[in-house]
C-alpha cells in the first residue's frame, strides 16, 4: 500500500462544488517515484550486474533492490544488458530482463540457471487489480519499455502485462498469423477467456489489431483495442526497395541529420544505411557490445517491418478502435522519410491526408468504429515526454473505466 510516487502540493485543486478535481492533480516527474532505501548488491553475481547498470545508466550507484527499468532502463538498453552479462560469463536473455527486473532477483535467475532459460511468456507490468487486464503489444522495433512507463500513470485498477517478441536469438516468424498465435498463446495463459482488451504504440499497433482478429476468429470477445498513433501503409501497387528503406528509417526513430539521411537511401543497403546514419549522429541504434546481437536486433525489426507488414491484409473487424494520436506533426524531413514522395505518388496519397487522425484506418472500418482521443506531442514526444505520457495514460484509463 505504499505510492508508487510522492508529490508535494500547496492544496489540493477542488471542483466547483467542493470535491477533488482529479484531472487538475499535477503528474508526478521522474523524481518523484519511491524508491526503497539503498543496500549494497551482494555477492558476484549481484556486484558485476551492478557495474553493468552503472555503466549503461549513467548511475553513480545501483541497490540490490533497484528495478531495471525504474532507474533508466528500457528494452535496446536490455539488449546491451544481456550482451554484457554474457561477455562476463553470466547467462542472461532480454526477456529474464524484463521478467525479473529487480537487481538481486536477476542475479538469483542467473544463480539458479533456470531449466528453459529460452522460455518466453507474457510480462508482467502489474499482477493486482478487480478488472479484466490490459495487454501491451510491442512497437514496431519489438520495444515494450514503454509499457513499464505507461502503466505508471494508468489510474485505473487493472493488470498490466507486455507481450515481447521472440528472442533476437531465434528464428522470427513468417507470417503475421504466426506472430500473432504466439501471442494470443502468451495472452491466454494469463487470461483464458475474454473479454480481452489489447493496445500497442506505433507499429505494432497493427498486431495488436491482428491479435484481435485471431482472437475473433476462435470466438473470444475484445472489448478494447487502443492503438498508439498508429498508422496504416498508404495503398498502392507497388514499393520499391528504396520505399521500404524510407519507411523503416522513420520506424525505428531517427532524430538528426535528416536531410542528408534521406539522400543516401536511394545508394545503400537497410544495413549500410544504420551504419551510415549512425557515423551521421542519428541515434538509429544503441551501442551493442556485441555486434552479432546488433545486426539481429536490426534484421527482426527490419524483418517486421518490410515483410511481416507489408504482406498482412488487414480486414474490417467487427469492432471499435480507439486511436490516440499526436496532435504534433513529426518535422518535415521526418514525414518526408516515412512518407517518401514515391510512395504519395504511388498512392495518389499526400503527407497532409496520412497526418489525418485516423491515420488511414478509415480505409478498414466505418469511421463510427475508431474513436479519436487527441494527446499533446508529436510521435515520439507523445510517449518520451513524461507530461504527455501522463495524458496519454489519463484518457486512457478513463476510456478503459467507462467499457
Amino acid at each position: 500500500m505504499v505510492p508508487a510516487a510522492f508529490v508535494q502540493l500547496d492544496a489540493l485543486p477542488l471542483t466547483p462544488n467542493g470535491k477533488l478535481d482529479r484531472k487538475a492533480l499535477p503528474a508526478p516527474g521522474d523524481t518523484a517515484y519511491a524508491r526503497q532505501a539503498y543496500e549494497p548488491p551482494q555477492g558476484e553475481i549481484e556486484q558485476t550486474l551492478a557495474g553493468i547498470w552503472e555503466e549503461l545508466l549513467g548511475l553513480q550507484q545501483v541497490s540490490r533492490h533497484d528495478n531495471f527499468f525504474e532507474v533508466g532502463g528500457h528494452s535496446l538498453i536490455a539488449v546491451q544488458l544481456a550482451s554484457q552479462a554474457k561477455s562476463n560469463g553470466l547467462k542472461l536473455n532480454v526477456n529474464q530482463i524484463f521478467q525479473s527486473p529487480q537487481l538481486k532477483k536477476l542475479a538469483k535467475i542467473i544463480t539458479e540457471s533456470p531449466s528453459h532459460p529460452n522460455e518466453i511468456n507474457a510480462i508482467p507490468i502489474r499482477t493486482t487489480g478487480t478488472q479484466s487486464p490490459l495487454f501491451f503489444l510491442p512497437s514496431g522495433t519489438g520495444d515494450y519499455s514503454y509499457a513499464f512507463e505507461l502503466a505508471r500513470d494508468l489510474n485505473i485498477d487493472l493488470p498490466v502485462y507486455a507481450l515481447p517478441w521472440q528472442s533476437i536469438h531465434e528464428v522470427p516468424p513468417i507470417t503475421m498469423e504466426v506472430m500473432t498465435a504466439r501471442m494470443v498463446a502468451m495472452i491466454r495463459v494469463i487470461q483464458p477467456q475474454g473479454p480481452y482488451r489489447l493496445a500497442s504504440y506505433s507499429s505494432g499497433g497493427i498486431l495488436a489489431y491482428a491479435v484481435a482478429q485471431h482472437l475473433l476468429n476462435i470466438d473470444q470477445t475484445v472489448s478494447f483495442i487502443g492503438l498508439i498513433d498508429v498508422s496504416l501503409l498508404p495503398e498502392k501497387p507497388t514499393q520499391s526497395p528504396t520505399t521500404d528503406k524510407h519507411m523503416v528509417f522513420n520506424r525505428i526513430e531517427s532524430n538528426e541529420h535528416f536531410d542528408d539521411s534521406h539522400k543516401l537511401t536511394d545508394e545503400l543497403s537497410f544495413k549500410q544505411l544504420i551504419k551510415e546514419n549512425q557515423q551521421l549522429n542519428a541515434a538509429l541504434s544503441p551501442k551493442f557490445h556485441d555486434a552479432q546481437d546488433e545486426n539481429m536486433f536490426w534484421e527482426r525489426a527490419s524483418h517486421f517491418n518490410l515483410n511481416i507488414i507489408p504482406s498482412y491484409q488487414i480486414p474490417a473487424l467487427p469492432v471499435t478502435i480507439h486511436q490516440f494520436y499526436a496532435i504534433e506533426a513529426l518535422p518535415l524531413a521526418q514525414e518526408r522519410i516515412f512518407h517518401s514522395d514515391e510512395v504519395a505518388a504511388s498512392a495518389n496519397t499526400t503527407i497532409t491526408e496520412l497526418q489525418l487522425p485516423t491515420k488511414g484506418w478509415e480505409r478498414v472500418l466505418p469511421i463510427s468504429s475508431i474513436h479519436l482521443t487527441p494527446i499533446p506531442g508529436n510521435h515520439l514526444t507523445m510517449m518520451m515526454d513524461s507530461c504527455n505520457r501522463a495524458v496519454l495514460g489519463h484518457y486512457l484509463s478513463e476510456i478503459l473505466e467507462a467499457r
